[in-house]
């Protein structure tokens, strides 16, 4: 296990912890299902991180470390890379929409895990 780092706006950290508790589950476990549905789907669902999406949350003044298997966290940065984002950015746009949208996206949690 290795630990995925990221920077992110606290609104959005405190933000986001509150939602996951709310859907009674941890922060670390959502990034976690989020990070291996964006590897399963080979990173096909970045189309909705556009510029104005990560400059929401550009203000970095909190960090969050999630525990992660080294090969999936080493797949999705790479998945990042391919479609020329840093892996950051597709975590804090993840975190930024289910506050926003008061869900997760991509079936995360359907049925007790991803669809």
């Amino acid at each position: 296990m290795v630990y995925l780092t990221v920077r992110l706006n606290k609104d959005i950290k405190d933000g986001f912890f509150v939602f996951c508790e709310n859907k009674g589950i941890t922060l670390s476990s959502a990034v976690r299902l989020y990070v291996s549905e964006f590897v399963r789907r080979r990173g096909h669902i970045t189309d909705s991180i556009t510029p104005s999406s990560i400059a929401r949350v550009s203000k970095e003044d909190a960090t969050i470390g999630v525990r992660i298997e080294r090969s999936l966290r080493d797949s999705f940065v790479d998945l990042c890379n391919n479609h020329n984002l840093p892996a950051s950015y597709v975590v804090r746009d993840f975190m930024f929409g289910c506050v926003k949208n008061g869900a997760f996206p991509y079936g995360v949690l359907e049925n007790g895990g991803i669809s």
